[in-house]
């Protein structure tokens, strides 16, 4: 039963993050053509975020009471009516309350898969079997632009977007046909939304794994939208700049789960996440010594290879400190942590490219990151870790 269930949430979450790489790359066409601007278009992508992450902690905190399988079908269910909707917005405005709905969605679909799967784990196995799950995340991302790029050539931008209602309602039928209600064990669950925020600060260790999640999305959000400017200008073509890009990505997915089991066997799972950010400062800022494709494509593997040395083992931490305080709301706030990032990143990025110019940005972030390696060192001191069990 436990495995079924694993697949199934396995198969929601890839279903849901295909969908929406496969219409990611078309929202800022869409955008423009509703005659949006520069700051509209801002609003276009950080809505999403923005209104993910507010949305996260609550959801988190009333799946543990509440069960988790009725927030993961009706996410869906508003994912496969909202996809629609992109296709009948006649402003911008339209969009960015789509937008905005489209995060909230999100925010009951994936933390949440993520904490019913983290339930799921056995004891001493969290690594493995929460880098196996990730793995879904990551490989629907990654096939996802691909996908939509062929739809919308295909067969048109529309059939790009119902491919997310399909997705979508498949996903929800299957959640709700064999996927079993799941609500936390701990008694955490039952106290209040405050007071377990108030916990959770209080865990410098799991503190640390949330500064670890933000810190690490800085990088990954300058990749995402700086990175192929800089790219272009090294002379490097649009099809190796894709290549570029998809095997930072693959590269994790492929490796999550070896990383995940390693880290269960051998164990220091801070050390991995201290190992991870040190690989991803470096590659980072070295990007703009190298102007040469196979010089970048390396320092792409090395930053993969840091993010998939790192992440099991965090999100493995988060399984431990969920199960004695909620995992709903543990996932969320590891959720929140990235969507926090995401939303940063380019501002500052792009703050930091107006000032300086584009190679600073490289040097900057690679230089936080660092820096980000002394400050979860001193958050997850021995004296202020939490004991797991």
């Amino acid at each position: 039963m436990k495995e079924r269930s694993f697949w199934i949430l396995f198969f929601t979450v890839f279903a849901a993050m295909l969908g929406l790489g496969i219409i990611g790359p078309l929202m800022p066409l869409l955008a423009k053509r509703l005659g949006a601007t520069g700051l509209a278009l801002g609003l276009v992508f950080s809505g999403f975020s923005i209104a993910r992450s507010l949305t996260m902690p609550l959801v988190g905190h009333q799946s543990d009471r509440l069960g988790r399988k009725r927030f993961i079908v009706v996410g869906l269910l508003i994912y496969s009516l909202i996809s629609i909707g992109y296709l009948f917005s006649h402003s911008v405005v339209e969009l960015i309350w789509l937008r905005v709905l489209h995060g909230m969605a999100s925010a009951m679909v994936i933390p949440i898969a993520m904490a019913y799967a983290g339930e799921l784990a056995p004891k001493g196995h969290e690594g493995e079997t929460m880098g196996t799950f990730s793995i879904a995340t990551m490989a629907g991302l990654g096939v996802g632009p691909l996908l939509g790029g062929v739809l919308t050539d295909w067969l048109g931008e529309a059939a790009a977007f119902l491919s997310l209602t399909f997705l979508a309602l498949i996903a929800a039928v299957f959640s709700y046909g064999f996927l079993p209600e799941s609500r936390s064990r701990s008694r955490a669950a039952e106290i209040s939304f405050l007071k377990g925020l108030k916990r959770l600060l209080s865990q410098r260790a799991i503190l640390g794994v949330l500064w670890f999640r933000f810190i690490m999305t800085l990088a990954r959000g300058t990749i995402i939208s700086f990175f192929p400017i800089y790219a272009a200008s090294v002379g490097i073509s649009l099809a190796k700049i894709g290549v570029l890009l998809s095997i930072n990505m693959l590269l994790m997915s492929f490796l999550q789960k070896f990383f995940g089991r390693l880290t269960d066997r051998i164990g220091h799972r801070l050390q991995f996440i201290r190992m991870g950010m040190m690989l991803a400062a470096i590659s980072l800022a070295l990007i703009p010594y190298f102007h040469h494709f196979w010089e970048l494509f390396f320092l792409n593997v090395l930053m993969g290879l840091g993010g998939a040395i790192a992440f099991p083992a965090a999100v493995a931490l988060m399984v431990e400190y969920g199960r004695r305080r909620g995992m709903g709301s543990a996932m969320a706030y590891f959720n929140m942590a990235l969507s926090t990032g995401m939303i940063l990143a380019p501002l500052l990025s792009g703050a930091i490219m107006d000032i300086f110019h584009i190679e600073a940005i490289f040097y900057v972030n690679g230089s936080l990151i660092a820096l980000g390696v002394g400050i979860f060192t001193l958050l997850t001191h021995p004296r202020f870790q939490f004991r797991a069990h």
